[in-house]
């Protein structure tokens, strides 16, 4: 395994060489014994925070505990903390006096009597010291209750190259011709986002849960895919800026004892979102006068959780990016303990929906691989994200185990009543790396030979469901054949009490389809007035009709309104192949020759190309 690894782009700030006034100095022996002596001046990094009702805080580095070093593979880091009240500063010089950087964070875990969280809506002056000079100034307009930024000296070079994180296993293998002509989107300034200084977005969606596809979602985000297999500096730049603004997201939680973020087996159902033993205090979010949320306040979503951090990370080995995939992996625990709970789990990511497992599952497998095996305290270690990987991996067994029709014929997980095509390629990309990569046990791979039937059978042109629609947008299956109004549970099925309403076989539930799409309460209300799809009248045997010109939005029931579900089930099906998964490679050879008419056809591209330009070599 790897030792910890990281990069970024610093806040917006003034550098300023002018020296912090000295006390004065007396002069004429008579006054020497009679004048205290001057007091040393303090050595290595230091900060004071004014805030507009005229007090301040100061903090240094010489009365900071030392937490222990950061030692990457290029990045050898000293960290020290401080913590006054809710704030906590770490002065992390590297250790060769190379580069400087802080840290400030506002938020803790448990309130003294009288404490309550808040927001601070107003903005401070941050003074950065070194050796009592003052060599920068920074203003942050707000400070999110646990939220942080930082200041550094110099930004961390790159250090690592697309080949080099290939050899690592760190990602699978892309390429410029599943990209299918598209040009990039930074071509559009609008959408080469940048770092502005604290409290940042860098170009997030700040309303996660939102619907529709955004270029940070995926298995990685897509100005990392651009800057990797074209090394547009346009797309590094932004890469940058949002693996910098997970300092931005109001869920910095920490350990008040080790200084690290919240262990789950320690504290065990602790959340967000439930009254737990431990509760996590939360201040209400900031509103304006007119009830309006900041436009730079972070709703997450497990469901929509990117994951900026981590090829910065890689890339640089700068270890505040590393604390940002930290962070993120922790987040998709912490959202709620409701599953983790049930399911007596407490590593479980939330299966309530089957991206959020994708995603939580994502990053992490990637903790587990790449966290160091003995870090400093403020890190978790590697042993850590391995048990919690471990949990999901027990999770995936009572599906396997199940013998529901939904489970044994359509190999459904994590969602058994909302069964979507693309959540499963998000799931199998996701699995797919974990096989390819080589550093977890078999029994992941076992699960994903299981899985991978599940999207599998849209494309195969064996399994009996016709792959000229190979993306469906959803299928209910338990209640696919089952009386008006039938509900089943979500998650995972015991027995066989839904098998009377779910379809026979792939050939049953592609004869099913059509008509079902269009069946108030089983079908979307919003499918109404439109026409179920005629596959009667589809007379080439080698295209795919789910496009623009066959199947136009609005006018057939599930039609897309672009490609990105074609751009899915393609990437998911080729990373499966790396993997080595049967019957994967045959399935892309087909859907390999097809998109790039599919794709034509709804014109020219921005966003989702390039992330899912998984090749198969």
């Amino acid at each position: 395994m790897l030792s910890a690894l990281g990069l970024l782009a610093g806040a917006s700030v003034r550098r300023d060489a002018m020296a912090v006034s000295d006390p004065p100095t007396a002069r004429g022996g008579e006054l020497v014994a009679q004048l205290p002596a001057a007091a040393p001046t303090p050595l290595g990094l230091g900060l004071t925070l004014r805030f507009r009702d005229g007090t301040s805080k100061t903090f240094g580095q010489a009365s900071a505990s030392d937490m222990g070093d950061y030692v990457g593979p290029f990045v050898h880091q000293k960290c020290f903390a401080e913590r006054k009240g809710e704030w906590t500063v770490f002065f992390r010089p590297d250790a060769d006096r190379s580069r400087d950087e802080v840290v400030v964070e506002r938020g803790k875990l448990r309130l003294a009597p009288g404490e309550s969280p808040s927001h601070l809506l107003e903005p401070y002056t941050a003074t950065i010291l070194k050796d009592g000079k003052r060599i920068a100034e920074v203003t942050v307009p707000h400070h999110w209750w646990f939220a942080r930024w930082r200041w550094q000296s110099a930004p961390r070079k790159i250090v690592r190259t697309y080949k080099d994180l290939i050899a690592l296993k760190a990602i699978m293998p892309l390429s410029t011709e599943y990209t299918f002509g598209n040009k990039p989107l930074t071509n559009d300034p609008v959408r080469s986002p940048t770092w502005s200084g604290p409290m940042s977005t860098g170009g997030l969606a700040v309303g996660m849960g939102a619907g529709g596809d955004r270029p940070e979602l995926g298995p990685i985000t897509e100005y990392n895919a651009l800057y990797l297999l074209t090394a547009d500096p346009a797309a590094l730049r932004a890469s940058l800026a949002q693996a910098e603004a997970v300092g931005s997201w109001p869920v910095w939680v920490r350990d008040d004892q080790t200084g690290a973020l919240l262990d789950v087996y320690t504290h065990p159902n602790v959340d967000f979102l439930y009254t737990s033993s431990l509760k996590i205090p939360q201040p209400p979010m900031p509103k304006d006068g007119q009830g309006n949320y900041p436009p730079n306040w972070f709703f997450l979503d497990t469901a929509h959780l990117p994951d900026p951090a981590y090829v910065p990370w890689l890339l640089t080995d700068d270890p505040y990016f590393y604390e940002g995939l930290e962070l993120t992996g922790t987040w998709a625990l912490l959202y709620s303990s409701y599953h983790r709970d049930a399911q007596k789990l407490q590593g479980l990511v939330n299966p309530g929906e089957t991206r959020a497992w994708a995603w939580g599952l994502r990053t992490v497998s990637r903790l587990a691989a790449f966290a160091p095996a003995s870090p400093p305290s403020w890190l978790l270690p590697q042993s850590y994200w391995q048990r919690v990987v471990a949990d999901n991996l027990t999770y995936t067994a009572q599906y396997v185990a199940s013998p529901a029709r939904v489970h044994t014929v359509f190999r459904t997980f994590t969602r058994t009543d909302d069964v979507l095509s693309w959540m499963d390629g998000y799931v199998m990309t996701s699995l797919a790396w974990i096989v390819w990569s080589g550093f977890f046990p078999p029994g992941w791979r076992t699960f994903t030979e299981w899985h991978a039937p599940a999207i599998l059978s849209y494309c195969d042109g064996k399994s009996g469901w016709d792959r000229r629609w190979p993306a469906p947008y959803e299928l209910y299956l338990t209640t696919m054949k089952a009386p008006k109004g039938t509900e089943f549970p979500s998650l995972c099925i015991p027995d066989a009490s839904t098998d009377a309403g779910t379809p026979e076989s792939w050939t049953d539930a592609w004869r099913t389809f059509p008509s079902w799409t269009i069946r108030p309460n089983n079908g979307w209300p919003h499918y109404a007035g439109q026409a179920p799809l005629n596959p009667a009248t589809w007379t080439d045997p080698n295209r795919i009709y789910e496009n623009a010109v066959d199947a136009p939005y609005g006018t057939y029931a599930q039609a897309p309104s672009g490609p990105e579900y074609l751009l899915i089930i393609r990437g998911a099906v080729a990373a499966l192949a790396m993997a080595g998964i049967p019957e994967a490679a045959a399935a892309h050879n087909w859907l390999k020759a097809k998109m790039p008419a599919a794709v034509a056809s709804y014109g020219p591209l921005s966003i989702g190309v390039w992330k899912w330009a998984y090749s198969v070599h």
